[in-house]
């Protein structure tokens, strides 16, 4: 490709979900800073491909690749390979954007605070660049305290690749990033990846073939586990008006494997044009063949691994600084609660020493030579929170908080564990941790109903509603919410895991009181787009959910 160096290069890639032979010997050369576009029809194995370039498919259970796939010339699959560092150089953008329940800044921020960066200004400006390459700063400048959930799709979206350019990767992977987004909001997107590969090598998965020949540099065509053609798009299809009359070509090259394949995309495109003006490419183009495979029914798959990673575990160490200063993160607990249990050296920081520590009745104070680092529930990949009523909910992006409690509910043993916060001089301080039992007015009630309801199927079933009021994302408009009903045997094909053991909660000053006749508690992902919320009311002393949300991305 004009003598650039390669960047990716794939050699002979077969992989399989078990039984299921989902790639078929794929082999590319990908130059630097170039954007390549992968295309085909559902269930061809082009974001299965895709995933494999940063090892997303290692969370899929029972699979298995061959051949070789180099990144630099190192090959990413050979043993020693040190994943999380991979992810820090490729990073991913989702079909759906998914920030994080932070502000703007602590989105952008969160991938470098993870990696042991604790340099306020150095984050600072890492910000302001990140989102300014994104072509997002002039929009958000004035709002970096804000959370991320009150921008636009498009903002969202530009949002997650500024989070994805943060950690400074060579490598942008993007599986569709722009299907979920209005046309002013793609043409931003498009525009942006223009930029992009100015600094980037970029790889991107698309349904959309005029957007796949407006991005691209090089276009590569799949169909059903095999990469048909590769090339730039024109040379690919041979002409630039993208209008082929299908039904007539179909008919008469029906044994022609390549062009049945094609046509079978174009079709779905929605692409004609005469027949004249496309026979003669055709001949040229595509060779014969006719072999049966069948769809990759991972292919819908979504899934939500961040490029900057979460496992607080790898961090490097950082020195603790004598005289803790406030942060970008201070104004909005939750971005100061994630960071606080993902950063020892602001841990330690952020810790009143020696601490008060009341276990039941009995209080000591823990030196601070004597405290290890407290991961809270960022180990896990969600929390849970609770709440009396849904007007609750809005004190999460309270920033006026002074008083925040984190708690652990311990369910078997009706243990509750406290961690006390308090806002001083502009910095949230941990000042007091009391374990203790759960005691009368505290919700024992609900918490004794939902200790059986999650461990007892046959409690449950007689505990839900009957329809039960289901919502989620409807599944023919990504932007829309879908607004149904499910009957108890629905429930058990769409019902989630349920925490069985402890439940997590943050008490921005909800008063979750046990006389209160509705409990929610909801369930988010950390960092993986997973919500889901579930609704319980209490009538004649028995509890019954009446509500389910599920508005994973």
């Amino acid at each position: 490709m004009n003598g650039m160096m390669n960047k990716i290069e794939t050699r002979d890639v077969n992989f399989w979900y078990g039984d299921f032979h989902a790639l078929k010997g794929i082999s590319m050369d990908i130059a630097e800073k170039s954007v390549v576009a992968f295309i085909g029809p559902s269930g061809c194995g082009k974001s299965t491909f895709l995933r494999l370039l940063n090892r997303m498919n290692d969370l899929i259970p029972d699979t298995r690749l061959t051949g070789e796939i180099l990144i630099d010339g190192q090959d990413i699959y050979k043993k020693g390979v040190q994943v999380d560092e991979l992810r820090k150089n490729v990073g991913m953008v989702f079909q759906r954007p998914n920030p994080f329940p932070k502000s703007i800044f602590e989105n952008v921020a969160y991938g470098l605070r993870v990696n042991g960066v604790t340099d306020n200004a150095f984050i600072r400006r890492r910000v302001e660049e990140t989102l300014k390459g994104a072509a997002l700063w002039d929009e958000v400048k004035d709002k970096l305290k804000v959370s991320a959930y009150a921008l636009s799709g498009g903002q969202q979206q530009r949002l997650c690749i500024a989070r994805a350019m943060a950690v400074s990767p060579s490598v942008l992977l993007m599986d569709e990033p722009a299907s979920a987004l209005d046309p002013i909001s793609t043409a931003k997107v498009e525009e942006l990846i223009h930029e992009l590969k100015k600094q980037y090598t970029i790889v991107i998965v698309t349904h959309n073939m005029q957007q796949a020949a407006r991005v691209s540099d090089s276009t590569a065509f799949f169909y059903m586990g095999e990469m048909v053609e590769f090339g730039h798009f024109l040379h690919l299809f041979g002409f630039d008006d993208l209008c082929v009359c299908l039904l007539c070509l179909y008919n008469d090259f029906r044994g022609c494997k390549r062009l049945a394949q094609l046509c079978h995309f174009l079709t779905q495109q929605g692409h004609f044009v005469c027949r004249t003006d496309f026979t003669a490419h055709v001949e040229r183009l595509f060779s014969c063949g006719n072999r049966k495979t069948k769809m990759d029914p991972f292919a819908t798959i979504t899934e939500m691994v961040d490029s900057a990673g979460h496992e607080a575990d790898t961090l490097q160490q950082a020195e603790v600084k004598e005289e803790p200063e406030p942060l970008e993160a201070d104004e909005l607990f939750d971005d100061f609660i994630f960071n606080y249990a993902s950063d020892e050296a602001l841990q330690r920081a952020r810790t009143e020493f020696p601490l008060p520590y009341y276990n039941r009745d009995t209080p000591s104070k823990i030196e601070e030579r004597f405290w290890k680092h407290d991961y809270l529930f960022t180990k896990q990949n969600y929390y849970t929170l609770l709440f009396d009523r849904e007007s609750d909910m809005d004190m999460v992006g309270d920033t006026a908080l002074k008083s925040v409690q984190v708690e652990w509910i311990y369910l078997k043993t009706r243990m509750v564990k406290k961690y006390y916060f308090e806002r001083k001089q502009g910095m949230w301080m941990l000042e007091a941790i009391n374990l203790r039992h759960i005691e009368d007015g505290e919700g024992e009630n609900f918490v004794d109903f939902y200790t059986r309801f999650v461990t007892d199927s046959l409690y449950q079933s007689e505990h839900i509603a009957n329809p039960l009021q289901f919502v989620t994302i409807d599944p023919d408009d990504e932007f829309a919410i879908l607004e149904t009903t499910l009957d108890v045997n629905q429930w058990y094909a769409f019902r989630p895991s349920l925490p069985a053991d402890k439940l997590s909660n943050i008490n921005y000053g909800q008063k979750n009181e046990d006389n209160s006749n509705t409990k929610i508690l909801k369930v988010n992902g950390i960092g993986n787009g997973y919500s889901n919320v579930f609704y319980f009311r209490r009538r004649g002393g028995e509890w019954k959910m009446y509500k389910y949300e599920d508005t994973s991305i």
